[in-house]
């Protein structure tokens, strides 16, 4: 009787104390909205990823920039323009800034449910950062990092998600190429691949980490940063909370990891490789016709 009653309790006071909080974010949201509003109204920046895909990184990246407000992966549904002003009154509350502007907010969003339709891409104000990493690491990674949480994972199951999620990504990234061909009066195909080019950046995990110089410099132009974006970051309290829980998060810089993948079937891999070659060949409309020139 005893324990239920302090159950009984406990249960009350995390409703108080949930209500408090979302009180609190409600207030911020009006507070952000007619006092930190930058003008011209926020920008969002989504990572639009796949789980184990170096998301978390490149947010801790962006993170440690001035003009960037983010708290790590947040898991918030985003069904319309309401719940970006939503995010954004969240990061400003989580990260106590009520003082500061930043141009930019910030989240990363790894799973199909959060984001169910894509409209929100077409808004003007929402630019897409999308990163996706080869399947062999992909999964393997996905199976090591979850096999002591969540009752592991086995590799059929990491092999569903991550052939499921690149199909949303290619969905996404069709959503946004068809919306400039319907909203826009552009006809030849380099004007518009520009035009796409200028909503949208496209990288992997591989040239993240293996060649930052070249496109840490491309993401801050997509974003018109004022300043570079470091190859180092400074932790954050969401740091291997949220996202990554790996120690190789908490170094603050980038790390050239390559542990040895784990055994997937052959006819998995071949399965996914498709996807990934797939997958990778539209999102490459997203890489502006310069880049490619030059590096050809």
């Amino acid at each position: 009787m005893e324990g239920d009653r302090k159950s009984r309790i406990r249960k009350r006071f995390r409703r108080i104390g949930s209500a408090v909080k979302q009180l609190a974010i409600s207030a911020t949201g009006r507070y952000v909205r007619s006092v930190l509003m930058p003008v011209g109204g926020h920008r969002f920046v989504l990572i639009l990823a796949h789980m184990r895909s170096g998301s978390t990184l490149l947010s801790h990246l962006l993170m440690g920039h001035p003009q960037v407000l983010g708290v790590g992966e947040r898991n918030l549904t985003y069904s319309g323009p309401d719940d970006l002003d939503r995010l954004a009154a969240i990061l400003h509350w989580e990260s106590r800034q009520f003082i500061r502007r930043f141009p930019w907010i910030l989240d990363q969003i790894n799973h199909d449910r959060l984001l169910p339709d894509g409209q929100l891409l077409h808004l003007p104000n929402v630019k897409t950062l999308f990163l996706i990493r080869e399947p062999l690491a992909s999964v393997s990674s996905i199976v090591r990092t979850f096999e002591p949480r969540y009752g592991g994972w086995t590799v059929e199951r990491a092999a569903e998600y991550y052939e499921q999620r690149l199909s949303m990504l290619r969905d996404y990234s069709d959503v946004m190429s068809r919306d400039v061909g319907e909203r826009t009066t552009v006809s030849d195909v380099q004007s518009k691949r520009s035009v796409v080019a200028a909503r949208a950046c496209f990288t992997t995990y591989d040239e993240l980490v293996d060649q930052p110089r070249q496109v840490l410099p491309r993401i801050q132009a997509f974003l018109g940063l004022d300043e570079p974006i470091s190859e180092h970051y400074p932790l954050q309290s969401c740091t291997g909370k949220r996202g990554d829980p790996s120690p190789i998060i908490r170094a603050g810089t980038i790390v050239r990891n390559r542990p040895t993948p784990i055994e997937i079937p052959a006819e998995i891999r071949q399965r996914l490789e498709r996807a990934y070659a797939d997958c990778r060949t539209r999102l490459s409309r997203f890489t502006n016709p310069l880049e490619h020139s030059k590096a050809a």
